[in-house]
């Protein structure tokens, strides 16, 4: 994969992430609005999932955590950019 290649992929991954967090965002205020009880944290750092939306949350350093779901997409960056270099 090219540097631009990469660049690129990183773009659209981070994108992905903050539309994400946005969706879960806006989610959780029209559920506020309605009266519904929104799920509760923590979240996931990257996609703003509760530990109750996802299969399993890893509690990172800090307040930091990450959904299974993420540490799938993010593994599969890491494994790609660690093959290119083979």
């Amino acid at each position: 994969m090219s540097d631009e290649d990469k660049e690129l992929q990183l773009q659209v991954t981070h994108e992905f992430f903050h539309t994400a967090r946005e969706i879960r965002k806006v989610e959780r205020q029209v559920l506020a609005e309605q009266g519904v009880r929104a799920p509760e944290g923590p979240f996931c750092s990257f996609c703003n999932s509760a530990k109750g939306e996802v299969p399993v949350l890893i509690h990172g350093q800090g307040d930091a955590y990450v959904c299974s779901n993420c540490a799938r997409i993010i593994g599969s960056m890491a494994k790609d950019e660690n093959e290119s270099q083979l």
